[in-house]
């Protein structure tokens, strides 16, 4: 249970955007530029702005939005990953789709996955194979990326509530950030079965999940402000980074020189973390509730 009422607060607006009932005033969107991504850039998810937006990578400078607001119908856009192809997958929760976007352009290619298995999709995430996963509603369903079709269930489990983000581990096992049931979770990504609770310790609606470069599993706690970070064996390793009160972090990445990168959703600001654990403020402009975020290959 929350008990801080700021935590809370941001636990329950962040719940209710989940459930796609929160509504947000959006302000004037940013000037449209040409977009054009290199590798390192870093891009964000804007549920309440309806648009991708994106940074320099180095110096955390606003290039401008990088999907246009509803651009090829994105409505609430969750999750964003870049697929082996090179293209920028998007979930877009709104109306229940996956679509499809140059990753150097931001151009709208089509609609990757567009069928009656998912149902308010969250996180993208590429594993094995290519294949795309997707977090929706109480499952995580596989797809062939460019086909759409549907592959079967990736995780499903009585105690699965409300999967958010998505990671595979260096085992080849999917990790899946259980934010109502507050922990993370471990599937066999073929079968769908579960492999039991990998971790739960200080952990506050855990929003994402991701590896850093020691190996460590690091998830975000969005109403306890913090990213946690946990050994192989799922025992609790320390904060990797706090951030300011009120804040709820979300969606988590890290860039090429290993710093760890923070959506926080709540304040609409994205930071970055070194190995001591101490946020630094990398970028503001264009955030309108940032869900996730993704670095360019």
């Amino acid at each position: 249970m929350v008990s801080d009422p700021i935590a809370q607060r941001a636990a329950i607006a962040l719940a209710l955007t989940l459930a796609g009932t929160a509504t947000c005033r959006v302000p004037v969107a940013l000037a449209a530029q040409s977009a054009r991504a290199v590798s390192g850039d870093l891009f964000a998810a804007n549920i309440s702005g309806d648009d991708i937006s994106y940074y320099d990578g180095r110096t955390g400078a606003a290039k401008g939005p990088f999907v246009a607001r509803r651009s090829g119908g994105l409505f609430r856009p969750t999750g964003l990953a870049f697929g082996p192809d090179g293209d920028l997958y998007v979930s877009s929760s709104g109306n229940g789709r996956v679509l499809r976007y140059d990753g150097t352009s931001g151009a709208f290619l089509g609609v990757a996955v567009d069928d009656g298995e998912l149902e308010r999709p969250f996180s993208v995430a590429f594993g094995p194979g290519g294949r795309l996963y997707v977090s929706s509603l109480d499952r995580v369903l596989r797809y062939d990326a460019r086909s759409g079709t549907f592959l079967g269930v990736a995780a499903e489990a009585d105690g699965l509530r409300q999967p958010i983000g998505l990671a595979f581990g260096p085992d080849g096992t999917l990790y899946v950030a259980n934010s109502a049931g507050g922990n993370v979770m471990r599937f066999d990504p073929t079968t769908g079965a579960s492999l039991g609770v990998f971790a739960s310790d200080s952990l506050r609606f855990p929003s994402d999940v991701a590896f850093g470069p020691d190996g460590a599993l690091h998830v975000s706690s969005a109403a306890g402000a913090a990213v946690v970070r946990f050994d192989e064996d799922g025992s609790f390793d320390g904060y990797a980074a706090r951030l300011p009160g009120g804040s709820a972090p979300v969606g988590i990445a890290f860039d090429a020189a290993g710093r760890l990168l923070i959506a926080d959703f709540a304040g609409g600001r994205l930071f970055a973390a070194g190995q001591d654990g101490a946020a630094e403020l990398v970028a503001s402009e264009g955030l309108r509730g940032p869900e996730n975020i993704a670095v360019r290959p």
